[in-house]
């Protein structure tokens, strides 16, 4: 499955959950911005200055290898991310190998009291390059939310990642989870036959003004 400057999007904008994600093929790659996301968005209650919906869904990707890349549109993303008191989906992804590069992006967020998903990675070997990130975050505003910008409550998910191989970080890229509220950031767990990182970072952390806790890194 090869994605050039694709969209695979399952958005609720109402009460009902966005639904299932699930990419099952020999091998997948993201090139040039493509993008796979699930996204809880609801409905703004003007009342509550707020908005109000379900859950967004999980993302279930199994391959032999799963490749994220950039281009002239940017690095590739798969996400998931709710803006309701709805839950973040699940990230799971299931691979031989797993390259991000250029930019690109694993990441569960939250905007809101709901919170995000785990991010969970079984692989064989997992390599981070030019400035990529692994990231799950309870943060106040995105570019596209920033004219509403909140104070979310729901905590952030944990990085879980199981590789049989090698774990590398390189060239800026970062595993991290960030609290920018009053949800706590989540854990980074990391069980691998071995872990490199040159001019890249593991870490949990709040941001100035938060009241949340920060996770653990082991």
């Amino acid at each position: 499955l090869r994605l050039d400057r694709t969209f695979i999007t399952s958005l609720s904008r109402g009460a009902g959950d966005a639904g299932q994600t699930s990419l099952w093929v020999d091998d997948i790659l993201l090139a040039n911005g493509s993008t796979v996301t699930t996204e809880a968005m609801g409905t703004f209650i003007e009342e509550l200055d707020d908005f109000r919906g379900g859950s967004a869904g999980n993302i279930d990707i199994r391959a032999r290898t799963v490749r994220l890349t950039g281009g002239e549109a940017g690095g590739s993303t798969i996400a998931t991310s709710t803006l309701t008191e709805g839950g973040g989906g699940d990230l799971t992804i299931l691979a031989d190998r797993v390259l991000v590069e250029d930019r690109s992006i694993i990441e569960s967020i939250t905007l809101r009291s709901g919170d995000a998903g785990r991010i969970f990675l079984d692989v064989g070997e997992l390599a981070l390059s030019g400035q990529s990130r692994i990231t799950t975050s309870s943060v106040s505003c995105v570019v596209a939310d920033c004219e509403r910008p909140s104070n979310p409550t729901g905590d952030a998910g944990s990085v879980e990642i199981r590789a049989d191989g090698a774990v590398t970080l390189i060239e800026g890229s970062e595993i991290l989870s960030t609290a920018g509220g009053a949800g706590d950031a989540g854990t980074i767990g990391i069980a691998a036959a071995s872990l490199r990182l040159m001019d890249s970072s593991l870490s949990t952390n709040t941001l100035e003004g938060s009241t949340g806790r920060s996770g653990a890194v082991a």
